[in-house]
């Protein structure tokens, strides 16, 4: 499985053991992850892929990374491809809010969200910088609660709340930073939700997959079906209790 691994600005040890592939409009969004019970849906990118094999990676000039990716963006194939994604959850919500209005023992249906590049861009600050990554910049960025909504998720949002289906969100953000958390999300439009559960600050796993897994679980505890789990990274997704999950397009950064 190919992995798409946007390089920090602190280091390139994020270039690790697996082949990264460029596009010179678009990028390819690799096959999904094992483990992940139901359905792990995505849209593949079409696009002139360059594979550069990570022995090869300090030879190889990183300008051509940072060039793909904003022609995939200023392209407008990103935002085409986020919509073709979210859109495509929204039928599949469509037809589990149609078959749970006919059931004799209706559901209590949800939708799980995850924030970062799901339903909130930080695309300002990646450009800022190269589609590298500071910590430092980043969060000083999320505490100006300024990231704009991603639209095709917004409407996606609108109409679980529209049909009765509840709306969690799950985010790797850590807990302090709750409070700018949500008044970003209400200030483009998320103005309500079930639950917003952020990590704590003493999670220090490698992965975040146990940390969602986990939240995810909890909603089923209380009654919840997960009909749908929408997020732009794999971890997002994987560790099951949710009925189908949708990966949006994200080659910019890779979280385990």
């Amino acid at each position: 499985m190919k992995s798409f691994v946007k390089c920090s600005v602190v280091s390139l040890s994020c270039l690790w053991a697996f082949s990264v592939s460029v596009a010179a409009a678009g990028m390819e969004v690799a096959a999904p992850a094992a483990g992940v019970p139901g359905k792990v849906m995505h849209v593949p990118l079409v696009a002139n892929i360059v594979t550069i094999p990570t022995r090869e990676i300090n030879h190889y000039n990183l300008g051509l990374f940072d060039t793909a990716l904003d022609q995939y963006v200023k392209s407008g194939e990103y935002e085409h491809d986020l919509s073709t994604v979210d859109n495509t959850a929204e039928t599949y919500l469509a037809e589990r809010v149609q078959e749970n209005l006919k059931s004799p023992h209706p559901k209590k249906l949800a939708l799980v969200l995850d924030i970062d590049e799901t339903s909130l861009s930080n695309m300002a600050v990646m450009q800022d910088l190269s589609y590298g990554y500071s910590p430092a910049i980043f969060d000083a960025a999320v505490d100006k609660a300024q990231d704009p909504a991603l639209k095709p998720t917004l409407k996606l949002y609108r109409y679980a709340l529209a049909h009765g289906v509840s709306v969690f969100f799950i985010t790797g953000r850590k807990v302090n930073l709750t409070a700018v958390t949500e008044k970003n999300l209400k200030a483009v439009g998320y103005t309500t939700w079930s639950a917003l559960d952020l990590a704590p600050m003493s999670y220090h796993q490698h992965s975040i997959i146990p940390f969602k897994s986990s939240m995810r679980a909890k909603i089923e505890s209380e009654g919840y079906d997960i009909a749908l789990n929408v997020g732009d990274q794999y971890s997002d997704l994987e560790g099951g209790h949710a009925d189908r999950g949708y990966k949006l397009p994200d080659p910019f950064y890779y979280i385990p």
